[in-house]
């Protein structure tokens, strides 16, 4: 069977993970297991856990890798340009990137209200950004160890799903870590990707 990339879930994700007590209770638990080589070099994330529920699984999370860049604004308007410096040591994908530039107006009357104090609440989130904000965000499950895996007898796991999510930043408070620390990512065997689009600059 093949690797299904289920967009369709997101929305149903992204409804269950903004709730505030769920990102309360998500903490870093040391740092990530494993250095992955990409396209720009090496790369090390966190291990984060869940410990609302101990039956869940703890996933190591990449943030903020770049996948392209505006060249110092040089390409501004203008398609992105794959990211040339190739990293000299081992890059630290611990911590979200700023968000990209958006608007810092009052949320609109035309949201809920309970949705306006939720966009209210997390305005901080946007005091810092810049325009170079193509990055991503992936959770991946954590390969456990040979002797782990030897000593315990363990179905096969297939294939993983991988969900893609897309942020464009346009709406304030928008929390690209509320979707990454979701909790389905800590109960299904998937990976989860989410990149952040640039748009409704000027």
């Amino acid at each position: 069977m093949d690797v299904i990339c289920e967009v369709l879930l997101v929305a149903a994700f992204v409804i269950l993970i903004t709730h505030d007590s769920c990102l309360s209770e998500v903490y870093v638990k040391e740092v990530g297991q494993r250095i992955v080589e990409i396209k720009q070099g090496q790369v090390r994330g966190r291990v984060i856990g869940y410990p609302k529920d101990p039956t869940f699984k703890q996933v190591e999370q990449f943030a903020g890798v770049r996948y392209a860049s505006l060249r110092g604004g040089r390409t501004r308007f203008m398609p992105p340009a794959s990211v040339v410096r190739k990293w000299q040591h081992v890059h630290d994908a611990s911590f979200v990137s700023e968000v990209c530039p958006q608007s810092r107006k009052p949320p609109s009357l035309r949201f809920p209200e309970g949705h306006r104090e939720q966009i209210r609440r997390r305005m901080f989130h946007t005091n810092y950004s810049q325009e170079d904000c193509l990055t991503l965000n992936l959770v991946a499950p954590i390969r456990e160890r040979r002797q782990e895996i030897a000593s315990r007898t363990m179905p096969r796991q297939g294939n993983i799903t991988k969900i893609v999510k897309q942020h464009n930043d346009r709406m304030p408070g928008q929390r690209r870590e509320a979707f990454i620390a979701g909790v389905p990512i800590f109960v299904q065997n998937l990976i989860a990707t989410t990149a952040r689009l640039l748009l409704n600059v000027g």
